[in-house]
C-alpha cells in the first residue's frame, strides 16, 4: 500500500483479481516475532506496560534517538547516499538538538521525523516515514484479526496489535482535527478519468492515484467506460492508462481495477537483496533467504549489492489470476499502452514493472521515480510512544541492473528531448512503432 507511500497491502476479499506475493525466508534462524525488534521486549513484557498518551522530552528524544537507531543499522540505502555526497547524520543532529530545546508533544517527534526521513527520501525512495492514522487503518483493519499465514502478515499484526501502538493512534483518530496532516493523514484525492481521443481511436484513462481510499470508489470504471465507447459504436484500437504524476497505493487498485477486466493469468518473479541484521531476521522470518554467491552462481550479480553489503536474496513471485474476461473480442483485441513519468513509484511503479515483464501494456514515457517489487514496507513501533516507522529492508534491479530504488524503470518507448509521454504514445501510433 502506500496508503500514503506504499506498495503492497492486500485487496478486498470480494476483489476479483488474485494477486499473491510469494517469498520464502530462512525458517528457524529468526528471532522469535513475540519479541519487539526495535525494543528486545518480549510480547508479555510490552503488554506489561501502561499505556500512555503525554510523554516526557526525554521519552520523546529516546524515541526520535530510536529511530535514528532502525535507521543505522537497517537502512540499506546509507552508503548510496553518502555516495551520493548527502550525509544524514548532520540533519540528525541538527533536528535532535532542537528536539533538545523545544520538545513537548508527539507532534514534534512526528515533526522532526517526518523532517529527518524527507531528506532521505527525496534522494532514495524507501518507503522511510511515519505511519500516519490512515495508513495505519489501512494495516489494522486487515491485518488486527488474527496472526496471517505469511510471517511477514504475522510480524505485520505484532506491530499493529501492540498495545501501546493501538493506545496512540486512537488517541490520533480521537485528535485529528487539531493534529497536522502527517500525523491524521486525512486528505481527499483527485478522481481518475475517461476521455476518448477520435484522431487515435483510443479510450484514455488517467488515474491521479491507486491510493487505499480509492480501490473500491473507482471499482468498474475501465470495464464501465470501455462498453459504454463499445454500445456507442465507438472504435478503440488503443487503451491508453495514463498514470504520470501517480505517487502510489495499493497494488489491488490497478490489479483489479484495470487488468481484472481484461482477464487472464500472469506470473513474473524479481530478486530482493538484502542485508543479514536481526531485525530483517524478524521481518522476513520464514522466507527462502539465500546467501548472494549462489545468485551470482546463476546470474549476473548487480553492482550494487556489493557496495550495499547486502548479502541475502530471495525472489519476489507475483502473481495474477484474473479469470475470464468479460469484454467484447474488440476491446480485447486493442493495443494497450502505459505512460509513466518519474513521479512513478511505489504501487504504480510495481504496475509498470507487471507491463514491462509480462507485455501487458507497452510502457512509454520517462524513466520512473523509483522501483521496488510488491509487497508492504517493514514497520518498528518506537519504544515509546508507539507511533511506527515504515522502511524498506530490500533493494532491487531494474531491467538494465541498476538499483531501482535510484534509477527506477525505463519504458519501453522513451520520450524524446522536451516530449511529453502523452506525445510519445501518439508518436508511435503515427509512426506505428509497436
Amino acid at each position: 500500500m502506500q496508503d500514503q507511500n506504499g506498495s503492497g497491502l492486500r485487496r478486498p476479499a470480494r476483489a476479483v483479481a488474485a494477486l499473491a506475493l510469494a517469498a520464502a525466508l530462512l525458517a528457524g534462524c529468526a528471532a522469535s516475532p513475540a519479541q519487539d525488534p526495535a525494543t528486545g521486549e518480549t510480547g508479555a513484557q510490552a503488554t506489561a506496560r501502561p499505556v500512555k498518551t503525554e510523554f516526557t522530552r526525554e521519552e520523546l528524544l529516546e524515541d526520535f534517538d530510536a529511530a535514528w537507531q532502525i535507521i543505522q543499522e537497517d537502512y540499506i540505502f546509507m552508503d548510496i547516499l553518502e555516495q551520493k555526497g548527502f550525509d544524514p547524520q548532520q540533519y540528525y543532529e541538527a533536528a535532535r538538538g532542537v528536539m533538545e530545546e523545544h520538545a513537548e508533544t508527539l507532534e514534534d517527534l512526528s515533526e522532526w521525523l517526518t523532517y529527518l526521513f524527507g531528506t532521505m527520501e527525496r534522494r532514495a525512495f524507501s518507503h522511510l516515514s511515519v505511519a500516519s492514522l490512515s495508513t495505519y487503518q489501512v494495516y489494522a483493519e486487515t491485518y488486527t484479526a488474527t496472526p496471517e499465514e505469511s510471517a511477514w502478515d504475522a510480524a505485520i499484526h505484532d506491530v499493529v496489535t501492540a498495545p501501546q501502538t493501538v493506545a496512540i493512534y486512537d488517541w490520533i483518530a480521537s485528535n485529528s482535527e487539531t493534529l497536522p496532516n502527517r500525523l491524521s493523514g486525512q486528505t481527499s484525492y483527485p478522481e481518475a478519468t475517461v476521455s476518448y481521443d477520435e484522431a487515435h481511436k483510443a479510450a484514455c484513462f488517467y488515474f491521479p492515484t491507486f491510493n487505499n481510499a480509492t480501490v473500491e470508489r473507482d471499482a468498474g470504471i475501465v470495464q464501465d467506460a470501455l462498453m459504454e465507447l463499445y454500445d456507442q459504436g465507438k472504435e478503440v484500437e488503443n487503451i491508453v492508462f495514463d498514470i504520470t504524476g501517480n505517487g502510489g497505493g495499493n497494488t489491488a487498485y490497478w490489479a483489479n481495477n484495470i487488468v481484472a477486466p481484461f482477464g487472464g493469468t500472469y506470473e513474473f518473479r524479481e530478486p530482493r537483496f538484502i542485508r543479514d541484521t536481526p531485525r530483517t531476521r524478524w521481518w522476513y522470518q520464514n522466507a527462502d533467504l539465500h546467501p548472494v554467491e549462489e545468485y551470482a552462481a546463476e546470474y549476473p550479480l548487480p553492482d550494487f549489492v556489493e557496495e550495499m553489503g547486502l548479502d541475502l536474496y530471495d525472489w519476489s513471485v507475483q502473481h495474477f489470476r484474473c479469470g475470464d474476461s468479460t469484454l467484447p473480442q474488440e476491446l480485447l483485441q486493442a493495443k494497450r499502452w502505459l505512460l509513466v513519468d518519474d513521479t512513478v513509484a511505489s504501487a504504480s511503479s510495481v504496475f509498470t514493472s507487471f507491463c514491462l515483464n509480462t507485455g501487458w501494456a507497452t510502457v512509454v514515457g520517462t524513466p520512473t521515480g523509483s522501483y521496488r517489487p510488491s509487497g508492504n514496507p517493514a514497520m518498528f513501533a518506537l519504544p515509546n510512544t508507539g507511533l511506527i516507522i515504515r522502511l524498506d529492508l530490500c533493494a532491487t534491479p531494474n531491467r538494465e541492473g541498476q538499483l531501482g530504488c535510484i534509477y527506477g524503470l525505463n519504458p519501453d518507448i522513451l520520450c524524446e528531448r522536451n516530449e511529453t509521454p502523452q506525445e510519445a504514445w501518439q508518436r508511435a501510433v503515427e509512426s506505428g512503432m509497436v
